[in-house]
């Protein structure tokens, strides 16, 4: 599902985010209520479906304040469960980290929110600076929780953790 978003985003960067905003929402959070009720056991699923974390960081990527909001609070929710076998798990869950510190300084300018704009140029028109910023604080919060549940999950003296510093 998260696969058909990100590829309708990207063909109609216009108004895609209208049509699949609201799927966007319920998937993250039916992902994040899965990931909330199999705890560990949600580890073996990050082997099999790898493209779960690339997605999250494709997400995180774009310029998209819910898709930032959604993706943040997603990885905090499931960076403790990340297999981190691979180099390339390695890559993605430091690239994850890296957008998030890098968002909690983030400029609303030029941002969008389910194709609204504040730059005036996309989507559905023009959204007012005090909506976006508040968009932006949800963005920041989550990016704050992921990079403190990064911290809490890499204080942990486990080989694991370890892999993840």
């Amino acid at each position: 599902m998260l696969e058909n978003i990100l590829l309708k985003v990207q063909q109609d960067p216009k108004d895609g985010w209208f049509i699949v905003n609201d799927f966007f929402i319920r998937t993250m959070d039916l992902i994040g209520a899965i990931s909330s009720c199999l705890m560990e056991q949600i580890t073996h699923l990050f082997v099999q479906y790898p493209q779960v974390v690339t997605l999250m960081v494709q997400f995180m990527s774009l310029d998209n304040l819910v898709a930032k909001q959604y993706a943040f609070g997603l990885f905090g929710d499931l960076a403790q469960y990340i297999d981190l076998s691979s180099p390339e798990s390695q890559q993605l869950f430091s690239e994850a980290v890296r957008l998030a510190s890098v968002s909690l300084n983030f400029k609303v300018d030029n941002m969008t929110v389910a194709g609204f704009t504040s730059g005036g140029g996309l989507g559905g028109g023009p959204m007012s600076s005090q909506a976006l910023e508040q968009y932006q604080l949800h963005a920041c919060i989550n990016a704050c929780w992921s990079l403190g549940q990064v911290a809490v999950f890499a204080s942990q003296n486990t080989p694991r953790a370890k892999i993840a510093l």
